[in-house]
């Protein structure tokens, strides 16, 4: 059977820092080593990073998992499958003939197996998510620096304390504490299935047989033992407070809950405004089909607030490949993907 290396905790910390394991297990060739920030500790569970440097891709897409590869593909990007009703048959039985190898029942072995796998990449996505957070925060550093704001260690305290209220996208800030409960929660119940003979027979409770299961039985019911496992260690809570797509590469760090959902619509915009010095010089925002200029000034107010005060003397320029356009701030034209919006006072 198709297994793949590169569970271990030291493993996960070679993958988090870019580098190859000693199992060897990134795809293609070894990446350049990555310049790491420089972390000090100033108060307890408080960090100050000193040196950010770009990060790469997000774990997950760079690393492989010790389960099989029809387990893999239960995440969505980076999450779970939360909906049950998503997982289909066809994909249920790639599950069921990875597991049974042509044979026509599911022997107990191959089950504690199953459950195994579905646990550990639960494990290691809780896992993931923390390290996702932890780039996330590092990037809002690295583009506050960009971007002029030079914080001093002060600053820097007060943004590590107040970086989840001032930036939603990088996540909860219970997020550590909840995700490392639910890796703990799965290695328990890892150990329990490998161990304990009746956690075996609760799970076969679900499919109501005693015996080896068999091939319909398994595409019935295999739904409730993945919603099961994973309500159990409360992993679909993860999504809710975790960081938002992007924000561990640096994209969408602006991000408001109230403001316009994530979209694959790019709109690049500069800030030419004296008075608000404190504003980013340009910013890229990802934004849903259809945005009008009102809405997206609408979406700037809220997460710049600073801007309802000089609404009155703002000037908006779109800048296309044809043509540059003076328009008003309650113009109702379609931003087109890949346009430029500049705000002058």
């Amino acid at each position: 059977m198709a297994r793949i290396g590169g569970k271990s905790q030291k493993n996960l910390n070679s993958m988090i820092r870019g580098q190859p394991s000693k199992k060897g297990m990134l795809r293609g060739k070894p990446k350049k080593k990555e310049t790491l920030p420089v972390v000090e500790e100033i108060l307890p569970g408080v960090k100050i990073i000193k040196i950010i440097k770009p990060l790469g891709p997000h774990p997950l897409e760079r690393e492989k998992f010790d389960v099989e590869e029809a387990i893999q593909t239960l995440l969505t990007g980076i999450e779970l499958v939360k909906d049950v009703t998503e997982i289909t048959t066809a994909h249920i039985e790639k599950i069921w003939e990875s597991f049974t190898q042509g044979e026509h029942r599911l022997r107990d072995s191959e089950l504690k197996r199953l459950v195994v796998d579905l646990l550990t990449l639960g494990r290691y996505t809780a896992q993931c998510q923390i390290a996702r957070q932890q780039q996330a925060v590092m990037h809002v550093q690295k583009v506050r620096k960009e971007n002029g704001c030079a914080d001093d260690e002060d600053d820097l305290r007060d943004l590590l304390l107040e970086v989840h209220e001032r930036y939603p996208s990088v996540g909860k800030s219970n997020l550590r504490q909840i995700a490392s409960a639910i890796a703990v929660s799965c290695n328990r119940d890892i150990n329990r299935a490998r161990s304990d003979a009746t956690y075996l027979s609760e799970v076969k409770e679900m499919f109501d047989q005693t015996d080896d299961i068999d091939r319909q039985n398994f595409i019935d019911h295999f739904p409730a033992l993945y919603e099961y496992l994973y309500v159990q260690t409360n992993l679909f809570e993860l999504s809710e407070i975790a960081p938002i797509q992007g924000a561990c590469c640096g994209k969408n760090l602006h991000w408001h809950p109230e403001a316009l959902p994530i979209g694959d619509i790019i709109v690049h915009v500069e800030f030419s405004l004296e008075e608000l010095e404190d504003l980013p010089d340009n910013m890229d925002f990802s934004i849903p089909p259809n945005v009008t200029v009102k809405q997206f000034v609408d979406h700037l107010l809220i997460i710049y607030p600073e801007l309802r005060e000089f609404l009155d003397f703002l000037e908006i320029q779109i800048i296309t490949t044809d043509s540059i356009d003076s328009v008003e701030l309650d113009d109702d034209r379609i931003l087109e993907n890949d346009v430029e919006l500049v705000f002058l006072d």
